[in-house]
């Protein structure tokens, strides 16, 4: 090991960086290996703030142990690049555990900072400890859930944010930069994720609009995941894609499990419900659409009444007709999932209407070049392959034109973003 330099060393052990038992037993060859193991064995951590709050399941460290490894060894603090902390927020016991406030100051190379509260009551004692995370000038990527609005500082330099579960804390006061923002050191999002955004959904969108923190104009990619959201939802979401027209290239949605109950003949007729759609027509620099639709089957719910089906393809050709020919959407993808308690499928049923899917995408998308239609693996996946019916004539001659492709894919595939920069590390 002479004869080869410390910085050929350092390349080598950087294959290793998604096996952590090998970095371990790497760590303890020699000491030229540690530096190098140590910096891939922790540039993502993950830790829980109460260990003793219903998280024993979880193989997360807890702060205590966290805060102790940091003061054998300081040089790990600066290792870390991702940073995630879950749960314990709020909590009697982490109200008295004050080391989240002692913990977070000893980073300063963040790249990516996730925190998940378990509660809904934010201790104002963690907001200037976790606002000045969030000011760090090499961060790039935050995910807060179960947080208050007032965390996001002025003049931030992340350009990805994932929101869940906006908290509205009265006991927390806005900040004065809040106040007194310049819209022009506001911080300017490329990609946005928005999952049940809180119990409000009208005040989360009016407080992103009208907000001069964040600049949503310039958001290139955006998941919105709304199945647990009202359908109401929808429509007010449409402001906020109004005002990323633009420039939105990517755009991923999990709409209401209502959706699914709307009839094609509730459509047409001008339900009261059904006025909530997506507007996405006035996306002119979309690009890539990508949606989850969920077929449920309850069976007769009452007897000698016909079976119980819903699905959100009524509802989905409804938005793609709003969208207009001059469109510039070059790829679809659909995920299909099935949930049902029963173990039948009836068969006089088309649960896909590739009769009015497959002539639409070909007369009015005259950009698209690839259609993925996805078949989410689970125990019910039987059920999803005659649901889809991939030997319809027309879904056969569409495969034949190169555009559709269907295949099968793991349960984990609906994720937001591809990369996953918080793995969790047992140290």
């Amino acid at each position: 090991m002479a004869t080869l330099s410390q910085e050929l060393i350092d390349e080598i052990l950087g294959y290793l960086w998604e096996d952590a038992g090998a970095l371990r037993t790497c760590s303890l060859i020699c000491r030229s290996f540690t530096p190098a193991c140590q910096k891939e064995l922790f540039s993502s951590v993950a830790v829980v703030v109460d260990a003793d709050g219903g998280r024993k399941s979880l193989p997360i460290p807890s702060t205590q142990k966290l805060l102790a490894l940091i003061e054998s060894s300081p040089r790990i603090a600066r290792y870390v690049k991702s940073l995630k902390i879950i749960g314990g927020l709020g909590h009697k016991s982490a109200r008295d555990d004050c080391r989240l406030t002692l913990i977070l100051p000893l980073f300063h190379r963040l790249t990516a900072f996730a925190i998940e509260a378990k509660s809904r009551q934010f201790p104002p004692i963690f907001l200037v400890p976790i606002r000045n995370v969030l000011r760090l000038p090499s961060l790039m990527q935050v995910e807060l859930g179960n947080m208050p609005f007032e965390l996001i500082p002025c003049g931030a330099s992340f350009n990805h944010l994932s929101y869940s579960n906006l908290l509205d804390s009265c006991a927390i006061r806005s900040p004065k930069d809040h106040a007194h923002a310049d819209p022009a050191q506001s911080t300017k999002l490329i990609s946005l994720h928005l999952a049940n955004p809180s119990w409000n959904p009208r005040k989360f969108f009016d407080t992103l609009l009208s907000s001069t923190i964040l600049d949503v104009s310039h958001v290139r990619r955006l998941y919105l995941n709304f199945v647990e959201m009202p359908v109401v939802a929808h429509g007010l979401a449409e402001q906020f894609l109004r005002a990323c027209s633009n420039t939105l290239e990517v755009l991923k949605l999990n709409p209401s499990s209502v959706c699914a109950r709307w009839t094609e003949e509730e459509i047409e007729t001008g339900h009261p419900d059904t006025m909530y759609f997506f507007d996405i027509g006035c996306l002119f620099a979309l690009r890539h659409l990508q949606i989850r639709l969920q077929i449920n089957y309850w069976g007769r719910l009452v007897h000698l009444e016909p079976d119980v089906v819903s699905s959100p393809y009524p509802w989905f050709l409804h938005i793609l007709k709003a969208i207009p020919i001059t469109n510039r959407l070059e790829e679809l993808s659909i995920l299909n999932v099935y949930a049902s308690p029963l173990n039948s499928l009836p068969d006089e049923i088309e649960y896909v209407p590739w009769d009015k899917l497959v002539p639409l995408l070909s007369e009015n998308f005259p950009c698209l070049r690839k259609v993925n239609f996805l078949l989410e693996v689970s125990p019910d996946l039987w059920a999803l392959r005659k649901i889809v019916n991939a030997t319809h004539p027309m879904a056969v001659d569409f495969q034949r034109s190169g555009i559709l492709e269907i295949r099968e894919v793991p349960a984990d595939h609906w994720d937001p973003y591809e990369s996953r920069p918080h793995l969790i590390r047992k140290f």
